[in-house]
């Protein structure tokens, strides 16, 4: 998961090529792609979802990997998850409860944009929030 977060892409293609699991979990993250979402990394986060990594996983500190991403990563990042499993958009888990509301927390204005026309339900309260509105104030 280091090698993940860090965008080492030479060094995580490597990995995979020697039979690491592509959706092992554990670490702050919960999983390798979530680290990547997170890190910035979108060339890592193509390949660990182009080798199958496990999209819907729950768990770590964003809960997935399209939550850890609308948290700094770029918009052609979020829209390649959301290529893969658009359902992920009103998934509830991790500190921000949705992808919405962590993106709300963090200003990134473009991101909600993009969630809320690709269905992000802003009505949902929940976590530590409460809802996308109150996360943005």
């Amino acid at each position: 998961m280091a090698a993940a977060q860090c965008a080492d892409l030479a060094v995580v293609e490597l990995l995979l090529d020697h039979g690491a699991n592509v959706s092992a979990e554990g670490g702050m993250w919960g999983s390798a792609l979530v680290a990547a979402a997170y890190g910035e990394n979108q060339k890592v986060v193509e390949l660990l979802i182009d080798r199958g990594a496990d999209l819907h996983f729950k768990g770590g500190h964003y809960g997935n990997a399209l939550q850890a991403a609308c948290v700094k990563a770029g918009v052609e990042t979020i829209d390649y998850i959301l290529d893969h499993a658009i359902d992920l958009v009103n998934h509830r888990d991790g500190k921000y409860h949705t992808a919405l509301i962590a993106a709300a927390y963090f200003d990134r204005t473009e991101v909600v944009s993009k969630l809320l026309e690709v269905g992000a339900d802003f009505r949902y309260q929940g976590g530590q929030y409460r809802s996308a509105i109150t996360a943005a104030a």
